[in-house]
């Protein structure tokens, strides 16, 4: 390259003809930060469609895990409430028992 310098149509239309070499190199260097600046924001910009992804997704594990909870309560109630109507049916029982058993006694049946 000594000798030669390529011109391109930004070095000929804004650079006086004595300088072509030092205007090539700040046009290299525009060039270099302009490629680094666009690789930079497609970096950044990938990272924020990443960060959006995670949160949704994270956003929609918590949903889940709200929506697991939630029906893991209402069974529990559920349970509870079998659970109680059972205790409340062997009461019943229980007690028809101790009727039962009463009266047998009265009858001098039982000890």
């Amino acid at each position: 390259m000594e000798g030669k310098v390529r011109h391109t149509r930004l070095d000929v239309l804004t650079t006086p003809v004595e300088e072509p070499y030092i205007s090539e190199l700040k046009v290299a260097s525009e060039r270099t930060r302009m490629r680094k600046c666009t690789a930079m924001q497609r970096c950044v910009g990938g990272l924020e469609i990443r960060a959006r992804r995670n949160l949704r997704r994270r956003f929609l594990e918590q949903e889940e895990e709200r929506g697991i909870f939630q029906r893991s309560r209402e069974k529990s109630q559920k349970a509870l409430c079998q659970i109680s109507q059972l205790h409340g049916f062997r009461q019943q029982k229980a007690s028809m028992k101790e009727r039962e058993l009463s009266r047998w006694q009265s009858f001098g049946y039982c000890e």
